[in-house]
């Protein structure tokens, strides 16, 4: 719990999702069902490019109301990146040859 309070201070980009009942919105109601709520760090990262990693660490949530939990999504992640060698290329402007 003491991680959730050090995180819950940080800068953090939040998804909230909410599901209302049908039929009370068709009746100009507003019934809550259930809410879910996912965050992440801010830093070094952009919400476009987090949000589809929120949506697959929230899915075991999704359909019920969510009380404070700490969900690593890092150890969720399926994926992999390779880096090639990297190569030095010098260029010299023309004229300065």
């Amino acid at each position: 719990m003491e991680e959730l309070r050090r995180a819950a201070r940080d800068d953090r980009y939040f998804v909230i999702l909410l599901a209302f009942d049908y039929a009370a919105a068709r009746q100009r109601q507003k019934k809550l069902l259930w809410m879910a709520k996912m965050s992440t760090p801010a830093v070094v990262t952009n919400l476009p490019a987090v949000i589809p990693a929120l949506a697959a660490s929230g899915r075991p949530v999704f359909g019920r109301d969510t009380t404070p939990d700490w969900v690593d999504s890092g150890k969720m992640r399926e994926g992999s990146v390779i880096i090639a060698p990297l190569e030095v290329e010098e260029t010299v402007p023309d004229g300065k040859k």
